[in-house]
This record gives C-alpha cells, structure tokens and sequence, in this order.
C-alpha cells in the first residue's frame, strides 16, 4: 500500500515540536526511562551485558550473588553477630525497588497520556495524567516485568551459545558473537515495540494487558518494515544528540578548566574542592537534562507511531520507493 502523508517527516516534527514546547515533559521521561527508556539498543546493550559481564554467574541471579558475597564478607570479618542485617538490607532494596517502579510506571502512563493529548491538540492537564498513571499501574507494570522476562530469558539463550564458545579464539568466538548480535538485534527492535505500542493501547485506547499486547504484536507484525526504518532514524537522531551533549560538555568544560589553573595558583583546597564540585553539579545536571530530553523524544515517536499505523494507510519509504523505480522502469 502506498502512504497517504510524509509518515515519518511527519512523526519526527511531531515530536520534537511536543518535546521542545513541552518541558514539563521532561522530568516524566526522567522517571519513565529508569524502567523502560524507548531505544532498543539500550535492550541490546542490557542483554549484552548480561551476558558477557559475569561469564561464570550468567545463570545466576545478580541480587542474590551481591547478597551472598555481603554475607560471606561479614563472615570473613568476624561480624557473624551482625547478619541479622541481612534481612533489614533485602527489605529496604525491595522497598526501595517498589518505589522506583512505582513512580517510573505512574510516569510512564503520564507521559503516554500527556503525549496523546498534545497530539489531540487538547489542553494538558499532569493532574488528570498522573491519575491516568496510576489507574493503569498494573498493566502497564505487567508490560514492563513481561519485557525484562523476555529480556532475561533471551540473554540466558545468548549465554549458551556465547559463553561455551568464550572458550576458544579465533573463527568459533566470532561466528557465535556474530549469530548473537543476529539473533537480539531484531529481538530488542520487536519487543521494545510491541512494549510501546501496547502501553499506548492501554493508555489511549483503554485495553487490557493481554488485549493490548495482542493487538501490539499485531501491528508490529504488519508494520515491521515501518517500525524498522522509525528506529533507524531516531537511531540517527540519537547519535546527533550524544554529540550534541558532547560539545555542550566540551564548551562548559573550557571555563572550569580555567579556573581550576587558577585553584592550583592559589593553592587553595578549599577554591579547588569548590570549583570542582560546582563543575559537576553543572556537568551532570545538564547531561541528566538532556537525557530526559532524549527519552521524552523516544516516547513522543513511538506514541505518535503508534497512533499514525493504527489510523492511517501507511508504507514503508523503502517500499514506496521500489513502486517508484518499477513505475520508472515500466516506463522505458
């Protein structure tokens, strides 16, 4: 089929447009990316990690290792009588864990909602969206915990192809890192999809978990091609903002730098230690902007693709460019 409108032009502005006139955005995406930030690459990289981080412990839980390893040190010390903190730590990371879910998905659902009437041209309104993060708390949760499953158990498949072949050099270590990177990339391009596009349909079309990611499956299935040239461009998008982030960075950096010289003249710890802590109050506050910037973007795309497959005739541009040269062609 041949698309009705410049989809992905159209998209992109969109979204932009949304990010930059609505700041108030922001702080949600900073909430929202710390369960679920948008970009597959960022599953590809969790999923790589897993994998090749810990080789020995892949099959093993991470908490409960860092818990172990706890134990055995107050152990090796002499404070035996101590480990009844054991338990206080485990109950204050789950506590701590629960709350950060919570606020993340209650983000999460506010920032689909606020998108989805910026996108409706109606008035935003963060008390009614919050509301709506909080009604669809749990489905929305259910997507997320469904993801990091699906996650987990495709890293666990990676290790047992990678982590044997680890063991040898040369061609067996490339060919399985190579089936590897086959086998996830296009593995974290559908799940983070359907991730999106069933948490739109929990949010803007009032579904239930099984029915959205039903229906999430399905549009991603039908418009995979579409999906697929989305995410390179935000891909592109993203690497224009690292770069933007590194230059801001650079240019903050020139005038610190100059007065750190000027601490080290004066030889003053106090002026250094000032300097420097002032310097990465900025340093970080503007890249951590910046980064909920760029995971508000990823949300506005993929809210607003969503929405554009599911009402418009849309096709692939590498589609309607195939058509254009056979017509072309048919010409001659």
């Amino acid at each position: 089929m041949r698309a009705t409108r410049p989809l992905y032009r159209e998209v992109l502005r969109d979204a932009v447009r949304i990010v930059w006139r609505n700041k108030h955005l922001w702080p949600l995406g900073f909430f929202a990316g710390m369960l679920l930030s948008g970009s597959p690459y960022d599953l590809i990289s969790r999923s790589w990690t897993l994998v090749l981080g810990s080789p020995d412990d892949a099959y093993r839980s991470g908490l409960a290792a860092d818990l172990y390893a706890l134990w055995n040190a107050i152990a090796e010390k002499g404070l035996a009588g101590w480990t009844w903190s054991i338990p206080l730590l485990v109950a204050v990371l789950l506590v701590l864990v629960a709350v950060i879910a919570w606020i993340s998905v209650v983000c999460q659902g506010a920032l689909l909602a606020d998108v989805d009437a910026l996108d409706e041209k109606r008035r935003p309104d963060l008390q009614t969206f919050f509301k709506t993060g909080m009604g669809k708390f749990w489905p929305i949760l259910g997507i997320n915990v469904l993801l990091r499953l699906a996650v987990t158990l495709a890293s666990l498949l990676l290790a047992a192809i990678v982590i044997p072949a680890s063991r040898y050099d040369g061609p067996v270590l490339l060919a399985a890192t190579i089936v590897g990177f086959l086998v996830l990339i296009p593995f974290s391009y559908v799940a983070i999809n359907v991730a999106f596009f069933a948490a739109m349909g929990i949010v803007r079309h009032k579904q239930g978990l099984a029915e959205s990611i039903r229906d999430a499956s399905r549009l991603v299935a039908r418009h995979w091609l579409v999906v697929l040239e989305t995410s390179a461009l935000v891909f592109l998008a993203d690497i224009v903002a690292t770069f933007a982030i590194a230059a801001g960075v650079t240019v903050l950096t020139v005038p610190f730098f100059v007065l750190f010289l000027g601490a080290l003249a004066t030889k003053s710890a106090i002026v250094f230690w000032l300097v420097l802590t002032v310097y990465l109050v900025i340093v970080v506050g503007a890249i951590l902007v910046a980064a909920s910037a760029v995971v508000t973007f990823h949300y506005a795309v993929w809210a607003l693709l969503a929405e554009r497959i599911r009402t418009g005739d849309v096709s692939a541009k590498l589609v309607r460019a195939y058509h254009a040269m056979r017509r072309v062609f048919s010409r001659k």
